[in-house]
């Protein structure tokens, strides 16, 4: 989890990944560094099966990408420092579709931030 030094209860948001899924990776660390350079907490996480992670992040449905999601937007608004009222996920490229379903399907997610690739342009390229 990437905290920012503030002296008061921040937002927070749960990154995540696209199709690829996997472990957490420098861009990954980077884009969660950035939100907390900015005031917002943010937490990314080994996919299922990877890192340090059991499972099979292969085999997952979209309905339980979108389990894991809030699983892990509970998880941050419960840690201290964190305004669980402001706590939404961001999710990049097939992460997006999910971030959007995880808000439909729980109201307690303030916000959803759908980002989306297209047009070939690298997502680092996208994140600046």
């Amino acid at each position: 989890m990437f905290v920012p030094a503030v002296a008061r209860d921040c937002p927070g948001v749960v990154n995540l990944g696209g199709a690829e899924r996997g472990p957490r990776t420098h861009y990954k660390r980077k884009l969660a560094s950035r939100f907390a350079s900015q005031g917002i907490a943010a937490l990314i996480y080994d996919s299922p099966g990877s890192g340090r992670s059991a499972g099979n992040a292969l085999m997952q449905t979209k309905q339980d990408r979108v389990r894991e999601a809030l699983a892990a937007h509970d998880f941050l608004g419960e840690q201290a420092g964190i305004d669980r009222g402001r706590v939404g996920i961001y999710g990049l490229s097939e992460g997006a579709g999910i971030a959007l379903l995880a808000a439909a399907e729980k109201p307690e997610v303030a916000f959803a931030l759908p980002f989306s690739g297209g047009l070939g342009i690298p997502p680092l390229e996208q994140s600046r």
